[in-house]
């Protein structure tokens, strides 16, 4: 019988840490007053030095962007890869939209709240400037929908308005306080699939 190595317990204790003070920065984030976020409070709600968050992530934007990652695994936008790997373009678009309002409403409290304090702190800003990743990934399914015939070479306007319709601002806005997130895929990819003149 096989046995897999133990990890080295300060690999672990490390480990723990680390998610103890995600987890307080989250709790800071989604109950504090906007501002309110430190990296003192952090570790005083974390019950850990100031010393040990810094080890931990070296900066607050690099704990901002942790909190970031952590929500983007809870809410399942680690599958986005899926998206390219789809059989074909328009699955690969459905797939796109799907995600990322699973993605926006995996803790759309939290979301909220960072995407508010980005426009007073530089460090907000910086966690959440990867959404030139989701316009990335918006630009390189339009090429291959170009590619497959199925529709013009988008033009810049065309990935402006696509990469809108699926932000965090529309999710939040379509959601209100009555739409499931299921509704709001809906309505969003049915928007995607006019303006590109999709069936």
């Amino acid at each position: 019988m096989t046995t897999e190595p133990r990890r080295p317990a300060r690999r672990d204790a490390s480990d723990d840490t680390r998610r103890r003070i995600i987890e307080a920065s989250r709790g800071l984030l989604a109950e504090g007053e906007i501002g309110a976020f430190s990296m003192e409070a952090v570790a005083r709600l974390a019950g850990l030095s100031r010393l040990t968050i810094y080890y931990q992530f070296g900066s607050k934007r690099a704990l901002l962007e942790a909190i970031y990652d952590d929500i983007a695994s809870r809410s399942g936008l680690m599958r986005l890869p899926e998206v390219f790997h789809a059989t074909n373009a328009v699955a690969g678009l459905r797939r796109f939209v799907e995600i990322f309002t699973a993605f926006w409403a995996g803790d759309r409290v939290l979301i909220r709240k960072l995407r508010a304090l980005a426009a007073l702190d530089s460090d907000f800003q910086a966690a959440v400037a990867r959404d030139r990743w989701r316009r990335g990934g918006m630009s390189s399914l339009l090429q291959r929908l170009a590619s497959e015939g199925l529709i013009a070479p988008a033009e810049e306007e065309t990935i402006d308005l696509l990469c809108s319709l699926t932000s965090f601002e529309t999710f939040d806005a379509l959601s209100g306080d009555l739409r499931e997130a299921e509704a709001v895929r809906a309505i969003v990819e049915a928007a995607c699939f006019r303006e590109l003149g999709l069936s």
